[in-house]
């Protein structure tokens, strides 16, 4: 088992920079190892654990599915109608 065996959870989010308990920063790769950790490793409950990072049980749920964060992807490229007949203009500018 890696980490502290009978440390808190909180004792984890002290020991980062940056992380405060219950601020919802769940980008940070940080967290979401340590909420990993807690879950897989040290046998915490996702709602135990979603209550200790004061995040949503669904999104523990989902860090414990994912490996590392998925990050965002667009599915389509952004549609801009307002500046649609100006962008000829714009790149003869530039």
């Amino acid at each position: 088992m890696g980490g502290k065996v009978g440390a808190s959870l909180k004792d984890y989010a002290s020991e980062s920079e940056g992380i405060e308990e219950g601020r919802g920063d769940v980008q940070d790769v940080d967290l979401y190892a340590k909420i990993r950790r807690a879950v897989m490793l040290e046998s915490q409950s996702e709602r135990g654990a979603a209550k200790q990072f004061g995040i949503s049980r669904k999104t523990v749920s989902k860090m414990v599915w994912h490996a590392v964060p998925p990050g965002y992807q667009r599915n389509e490229a952004p549609v801009s109608p307002k500046l649609g007949p100006f962008i000829g203009a714009i790149h003869q500018i530039l």
